[in-house]
């Protein structure tokens, strides 16, 4: 009688801790859940380079950048050069 109490209770103490460890797991996937949406709501900001020419700002990685100067499209960097 004594073994059976002992194994229930082995039972009832190993669900109550896969419970926990379950929650436990659905929180962390709330957590990274939210942290994803509100990155891709608020993407990194990156730096902005004024054209030389017409002076509209770009973001750094599609900016044209010379030895003059930097400018928002290939267009423009001639024409500056042009204008020299």
């Amino acid at each position: 009688m004594r073994s059976l109490i002992f194994f229930i209770i082995v039972i009832v103490v190993f669900l109550f801790v896969l419970v926990i460890w379950q929650r436990i797991q659905t929180m962390q996937m709330i957590r990274r859940r939210e942290e994803e949406a509100e990155n891709q709501e608020n993407p990194k900001e990156e730096p902005m380079n004024q054209c030389a020419l017409c002076g509209v700002h770009v973001p750094h990685h599609e900016a044209v950048i010379t030895e003059k100067g930097t400018f928002c499209s290939q267009e423009h960097a001639q024409r500056y050069s042009e204008g020299d």
